[in-house]
């Protein structure tokens, strides 16, 4: 579901372009058009691109920056690991443009948004199961505990239905779920420090979804792992 719901096409900008040999309107084409790079045409089809530091200058795509219409969001991420400019080929040649700026695309938000939201509902279901009668308690430090307590209350009081277990922070599951080796190892991660460093940072990321924050400029390593996590068919 996640690797064809939405697709390149989806965010991607139009890749002007001009025939070479370039000129210097080549850098005003791209402040009128507001992209960082243009296409460059030989026979009519482009071949090539410049960019905005080096507008006369003329590069060759590489294979791990080009992505198909139809390639998905974890595919445009990796290429954009790699690269800072991502382009699209489109009906058998390349004229679309994707930055890292176009993740905060709301399509993009959406996307990472759905992804979160089902790994946190299957955390709760999990903690249930490997420690049942509430003994997960145990394993959460007290300041959180009480949070969580004080939240189950104000709930409660709005007559709004759940569980102390529901009212814990994603990154409060997490680092309950790690506490068992064989869900530690399954996740891929190779120590409980990594899995709670890790599991904030995806906690931060939920959060500037949900307040419509920047998420490129301090969430993008964690965007970059989820996209991995996606392609590489595992699970988080």
């Amino acid at each position: 579901m996640f690797l064809k719901t939405f697709m390149a096409r989806d965010i991607a900008r139009i890749l002007p372009s001009m025939d070479f040999p370039l000129s210097d309107t080549a850098i005003i084409l791209m402040e009128k058009q507001k992209v960082p790079a243009i296409g460059i045409r030989h026979d009519g089809v482009v071949r090539a691109y410049a960019i905005q530091d080096d507008p006369l200058r003329e590069r060759t795509f590489r294979s791990d920056q080009l992505v198909d219409e139809d390639a998905s969001f974890s595919e445009v991420i990796l290429a954009l690991t790699r690269h800072k400019i991502c382009f699209v080929r489109m009906f058998g040649t390349v004229n679309g443009i994707i930055t890292r700026d176009d993740i905060q695309h709301p399509f993009v938000r959406m996307w990472l948004f759905g992804i979160i939201t089902m790994l946190e509902m299957q955390t709760a279901p999990l903690i249930e199961r490997l420690w049942s009668e509430g003994a997960w308690t145990e394993l959460l430090s007290k300041s959180r505990l009480e949070k969580a307590e004080t939240l189950l209350e104000e709930r409660l009081r709005r007559n709004q239905q759940t569980t102390l277990l529901g009212c814990l922070q994603f990154s409060d599951k997490i680092q309950i779920l790690i506490q068992d080796e064989a869900i530690l190892k399954d996740l891929g991660f190779q120590s409980k420090r990594i899995a709670k460093r890790l599991s904030k940072d995806l906690e931060s990321l939920r959060n500037n979804l949900a307040h419509a924050q920047d998420i490129v400029t301090h969430d993008f390593d964690q965007i970059a792992r989820l996209a991995i996590r996606i392609e590489s068919d595992r699970h988080f």
